[in-house]
């Protein structure tokens, strides 16, 4: 519903005082501090932010975004960095195959979402950590309002996927045992 996300070096260093992006679904987004601006990207589209996981499902995510989309990885850390960075317009997705919990999703979805953006799992479902903190499994998808790709397709594509069948069954099957993910 509501999120607010610190950056603590809006231009990379420490000369700029930190900024503090907040966003109320339904109401709009503003910024505390540094106003942040995308990147200035003439790069191929669609980017993806996505960090360097090595499993089986990421490997296929980065290939679909790639090979179907003709689009680049741009590596991140740390899932709420991804997230803002697709609802900034640094990026026009986001795929990860776990997160941590609330913490990592909550505040910058707010803001993605008040931004128009969208989030769901892997597979298509609201994320409902607070309900079952085992969803965190499951993953995310999130998209700008302006992506060079829509939610659906990258959705559709994705779960036409392989590997993403096969991650979808392993969570099923390990869901009690979630460090069988790792």
């Amino acid at each position: 519903m509501a999120g607010a996300v610190g950056i603590p070096f809006p231009r990379g260093d420490l000369r700029i005082p930190s900024s503090t992006v907040y966003g109320l679904v339904g109401a709009g987004v503003g910024t505390s501090g540094e106003k942040l601006k995308a990147v200035d990207t003439t790069e191929v589209r669609p980017l993806l932010a996505t960090g360097d996981a090595p499993m089986k499902v990421m490997v296929a995510a980065r290939d679909v975004v790639s090979e179907k989309f003709g689009g680049k990885d741009m590596l991140y850390g740390g899932a709420g960095n991804k997230i803002l960075a697709t609802a900034l317009g640094e990026a026009d997705c986001t795929i990860q195959h776990k997160f941590r919990g609330p913490w990592d999703t909550r505040a910058p979805g707010a803001v993605l979402t008040a931004m128009s953006g969208k989030i769901t799992d892997l597979f298509g479902n609201p994320i409902s950590v607070y309900n079952d903190p085992k969803q965190n499994a499951f993953g995310l998808l999130a998209t700008s309002k302006d992506a060079a790709i829509s939610h659906e397709d990258l959705s559709t594509a994705l779960l036409a996927n392989e590997a993403k069948q096969e991650y979808r069954q392993q969570v099923s099957d390990t869901i009690d045992a979630p460090s069988a993910l790792d």
